[in-house]
């Protein structure tokens, strides 16, 4: 019980959740204490058909799931990653360990062994950690198989760090990160911190982050998507936890990013909910408006301005260090 790990996530008609769940308890040095925990979110009933019956042929595997079906006159109250992420997070129970991913995710050999030992020993360094990066990049192939990026840093965890926004960068040219035009852009290209050991991370990332502790509590409910790591983060930093970047020099879970385009077009492996939204204009605005809320909010000023001084980034005052790795976990 006591190495026991809960993996979680919320999914959405995505056809790389059962090659995930596969593949995690094929790459464990001990799958019998891996459990999985699922907010499975559909519109299509023949997809949640096919899932439903999967998991009742494959007792194997220990999964716990939610079915969460989307109607007209329930959308607004069951949309939003922050929301499915947090009914996938009520099906743990007593598993010490938790692992929050996405549905579309490869792993490494003794994935499970390896963050465990990692964890143990950041708890030894600071309180109450988190380990996490960016997860590394997966591709799929030709008949959709799944392969390692063609260049071996990219497999490894990423380290994210902080820029100013420029669309002459070449790191931002090849994957850049800015949601909303008031939050900062970050970058996963550029090479990790050169070292084996366990350093202060800058910000949190969603993809890929282990811990003891229920982050979710501190996920704002009003996320939806691709705009949650940087207000979790200030709110993550407030509530006195540490970033932790465990400095893998090899694959240990990777991420099948939706730009991804070759050898097979990652965004055919799945649908965005937003895709069936008849006003996505009105659900996009919504999504800047929920950011300039808690940006505006004077209850959150002192917090925001306490994660800007940890990260020398500029969210409501001063300037962008960029590149900047912290010296200290708080």
């Amino acid at each position: 019980m006591q190495n026991k790990i809960f993996v979680y996530f919320a999914c959405f008609h995505d056809n790389e959740v059962i090659p995930t769940i596969k593949d995690a308890y094929k790459t464990a040095t001990l799958p019998q204490n891996v459990v999985f925990g699922i907010d499975f979110q559909f519109m299509d009933k023949q997809i949640k058909d096919d899932f439903v019956d999967w998991v009742e042929r494959n007792p194997q595997y220990n999964i716990r799931y939610k079915l969460t079906e989307y109607k007209v006159g329930n959308f607004w109250e069951l949309i939003g990653l922050a929301k499915g992420r947090k009914r996938a997070y009520e099906l743990r129970e007593d598993e010490p360990f938790a692992l929050l991913i996405d549905g579309h995710s490869k792993f490494g050999w003794h994935w499970d062994t390896k963050l465990i030992h990692r964890y143990i020993k950041a708890e030894s360094i600071t309180e109450k950690p988190i380990l996490h990066g960016y997860a590394g990049y997966y591709v799929l192939g030709p008949n959709q198989e799944r392969l390692w990026h063609r260049d071996e840093y990219m497999r490894q965890i990423r380290y994210q760090y902080y820029v100013n926004y420029r669309e002459d960068d070449p790191d931002q040219m090849r994957a850049k990160f800015k949601w909303h035009d008031r939050l900062p852009t970050f970058v996963i290209t550029r090479e990790n911190p050169d070292t084996d050991d366990l350093i202060p991370n800058v910000k949190f990332s969603g993809n890929f982050s282990f811990t003891r502790y229920d982050i979710c509590k501190h996920l704002p409910d009003w996320v939806l998507f691709e705009d949650e790591e940087i207000p979790w983060s200030i709110n993550l930093f407030d509530a006195g936890y540490s970033f932790v970047f465990p400095s893998f020099k090899e694959p240990i879970l990777a991420h099948l990013y939706m730009g991804t385009a070759e050898p097979y077009p990652a965004r055919e492996s799945r649908d965005n909910i937003e895709f069936y939204l008849d006003d996505l204009e009105s659900f996009l605005r919504t999504k800047d408006e929920n950011i300039n809320k808690f940006l505006d909010d004077p209850a959150n000023k002192s917090k925001i301005e306490k994660y800007e001084k940890y990260a020398r980034v500029k969210i409501l005052n001063g300037t962008t260090e960029e590149y900047y790795v912290p010296k200290t976990f708080r």
